[in-house]
């Protein structure tokens, strides 16, 4: 009888505040195949410029720098916008040299083909961009958009 009230009085305080109550996400949304998305960081590009997701899904963000240089991704709206795994980073030979677990705020990939795994689930709606922010790189062009449906 207790459960009962409680339960009531969560959907009446909901409806009075003007939400609706949240249901729980079914299954484990971190396990499972993911979708693998590919950015190659060159020279003062990313390629593809765009990057879109849907809340719910798991990704894994592979991100490539191709040039000779170092370069960042900074993409504060996409890591405060989703429920991050891990992320690993490989070398050219693809062994892993790091793995973290957190919030990534930005990641600087040193040149020579490293690697990064980024394994994901956006939690939340939002646009955003991306970017390198080495002195420069964002001036030349290197930048480009986020979307999380």
């Amino acid at each position: 009888m207790m459960f009962r009230l409680i339960a009531i009085s969560a959907i009446t305080l909901a409806l009075l505040i003007g939400t609706a109550p949240m249901a729980p996400a079914s299954g484990d949304m971190t396990e499972g195949e993911a979708i693998e998305v590919r950015v190659e960081l060159g020279d003062y590009h990313f390629k593809p410029d765009h990057l879109e997701f849907e809340t719910g899904k798991l990704y894994k963000l592979v991100l490539v720098n191709t040039a000779d240089q170092p370069h960042e991704f900074d993409s504060q709206m996409l890591a405060h916008a989703v429920f991050t795994r891990k992320v690993e980073v490989s070398d050219g030979q693809g062994r892993m040299v790091a793995e973290m677990k957190g919030i990534p705020n930005h990641v600087e990939l040193g040149a020579g083909n490293y690697e990064l795994e980024w394994y994901f689930v956006p939690v939340q709606t939002g646009e955003g961009e991306m970017t390198c922010e080495l002195p420069g790189h964002h001036e030349e062009g290197m930048e480009g958009t986020v979307t999380i449906k």
